[in-house]
């Protein structure tokens, strides 16, 4: 065997694949670990269901309902009042949701979901389909799915992405560094939910009480 093929001239030579190969086994920890984190992750963000319920009663004097979220392709925490829906089945809910399996606060992270808030609602019974052509109704017109409109006319609005399965919805900003101060990240979602709590909320018990078949 030469000296060139065994020597640095082999693509394995390259520095990362080197220094993979001394490494493999503290990254293939490291990457097992990030699997864990997701999962952590979303245990939090589930676990702040009480948390919202109760600054949502604490701010608008109305006791909120908490379910969590498993259908379609999106998971997450939901808040509904009475009469939004049935306990465990709402026919509309605000709350926070990510797609996926994965979901992770920083959009850098690769293969994650950024969690959301949005308003979603049920298309198994009657009451959530026409309650979500009202709330869709009341969207701009000519704004197509996937695209942003403003939650309200003035231009310090919050602005949502007219979704799919989620009738609105914008993304949980989070600082790069957010684990290291967890206690402000999890003010940060509590906030960003009561935000979405006051934009949609009134528009929901709006639609309701203008159908009469609703």
């Amino acid at each position: 065997m030469s000296d060139e093929t065994a020597g640095s001239g082999s693509p394995l030579a390259d520095d990362r694949i080197q220094f993979f190969l001394k490494n493999r086994a503290l990254i293939a920890e490291w990457a097992s670990i990030a699997d864990e984190l997701a999962a952590e992750t979303e245990r939090e963000l589930l676990a702040l269901g009480p948390a919202i319920a109760a600054e949502i009663g604490a701010r608008h004097g109305r006791e909120a309902h908490v379910t969590e979220r498993r259908a379609g392709g999106s998971r997450g925490v939901l808040l509904h009042l009475p009469a939004w829906g049935m306990p465990g089945a709402p026919d509309v809910a605000l709350g926070i949701g990510w797609d996926g399996s994965l979901v992770h606060p920083d959009p850098a992270w690769p293969g994650a979901s950024i969690p959301y808030v949005g308003v979603v609602t049920s298309r198994t019974t009657e009451r959530g389909r026409r309650i979500e052509e009202g709330l869709r109704r009341g969207i701009p017109d000519g704004v197509p799915q996937g695209r942003p409109f403003r939650a309200r006319p003035d231009a310090t609005a919050p602005e949502y992405i007219h979704g799919i399965e989620w009738v609105a919805y914008r993304r949980i900003p989070a600082d790069p560094s957010w684990y290291r101060d967890l206690a402000a990240w999890r003010i940060s979602v509590v906030q960003a939910v009561r935000g979405c709590w006051e934009d949609w909320a009134p528009r929901i018990d709006v639609v309701i009480a203008a159908d009469p078949l609703v």
